[in-house]
């Protein structure tokens, strides 16, 4: 397996399209805070016009008669103050953000809960999304600090918008194996939001993802990364974890097809755990095997009875009997079967 700095590096690279995304969402936001800024300070009662004229530019202001348009605009948005202060504090969280590097990388201390550290990474990138919102309430005059004032230190994942889920930037987790436990991932899997997982030993949990497989989340434990191209290309949320060879390999792909059989391929299987892991005994790390198994025994079966549907269906016989078949229950249902 290449070495975490190795697998890290082709991580970044392979989602830094995502992070871009997000990242120009900030500046975008930033660029028009310090615009808002601008202007209020600038629009006191005295000065005004000369303030709107500014916003015109030279040929503008060359045909409009500034002085008599301005009372139309009505009065401005009041931002002095504490108020004033606060939208620019909103303004450098913004700043801030969109000059980062990308994507948001941490490491989870050994020991450590996947989940909590998830939800706080997020936390912390949502702050854009809270900066934002404290804008929009200081607009409208409904600010409450002590409400609100907190969003530029985090701004929780279950707080985040429809829209805002969908520009959800990725996050990169690295760990042991031994801290590799999925309870509490399902709520972050929305959106477009994508999770990468690093184990950085040679000893991981079989399937542990298996517990995540839905329809419409995409979810890989991968050998060698060679799903990474996949994950980032999804419109949709995802998860992937690369893992050693004594972990078990596969692939869900929701966009692969309606039917399991369709959306799963087990790449690679496990040896059934015959010592426990990170709390869990070897039966509950079996059980996350069994699953795993179980799944794509079903998704087998599926694509066997898919096969047999469409051998039949090509069988004039069968159609014909078929058609003969609907034909009497609809004569039942219609004229019912007694003399």
């Amino acid at each position: 397996m290449p070495s975490e700095a190795e697998r890290l590096d082709v991580v970044c690279k392979t989602l830094s399209r995502l992070w871009s995304g997000y990242q120009e969402a900030a500046t975008v936001a930033a660029d028009a805070v310090e615009a808002l800024l601008r202007s209020a300070r600038a629009a006191t009662a005295a000065d005004q016009a000369p303030a709107f004229a500014a916003t015109l530019g030279a040929l503008g202001a060359a045909y409009i008669d500034v002085g008599r348009l301005t009372p139309l605009l009505g009065e401005a948005p009041s931002l002095s103050g504490p108020l004033l202060d606060t939208v620019a504090a909103a303004g450098a969280v913004l700043r801030e953000i969109a000059g980062k590097p990308g994507p948001v990388s941490i490491t989870l201390p050994s020991g450590g809960n996947l989940a909590d550290a998830v939800g706080e990474a997020l936390a912390r990138v949502g702050r854009v999304y809270g900066a934002a919102h404290v804008v929009a309430l200081t607009r409208a005059e409904r600010f409450d600090r002590s409400a609100h004032a907190p969003w530029l230190e985090a701004y929780p994942f279950s707080r985040w918008t429809r829209r805002e889920r969908q520009l959800a930037p990725p996050i990169i987790v690295t760990l042991d194996g031994a801290d590799f436990r999925t309870g509490g991932l399902e709520e972050f899997l929305d959106g477009a939001l994508k999770l990468v997982l690093l184990v950085q030993d040679e000893t991981a949990p079989p399937a542990p993802l298996v517990r995540l497989i839905t329809p419409g989340v995409y979810v890989a434990q991968t050998h060698d990364g060679a799903q990474l191209t996949q994950l980032a290309a999804l419109s949709g949320p995802g998860i992937l974890a690369w893992v050693p060879t004594s972990a078990a390999s596969f692939v869900h792909d929701p966009a692969a097809g309606p039917t399991l059989g369709a959306r799963l391929q087990v790449l690679a299987d496990s040896p059934v755990p015959r010592r426990g892991l990170g709390g869990l005994s070897a039966a509950q790390l079996s059980e996350e095997l069994r699953q795993l198994e179980a799944i794509a025994g079903l998704a087998t079966l599926g694509n066997a009875a898919d096969a047999l549907g469409a051998k039949e269906s090509h069988n004039p016989v069968d159609r014909l009997a078929t058609w003969i078949l609907n034909q009497a229950s609809l004569a039942e249902v219609a004229g019912g079967t007694g003399p």
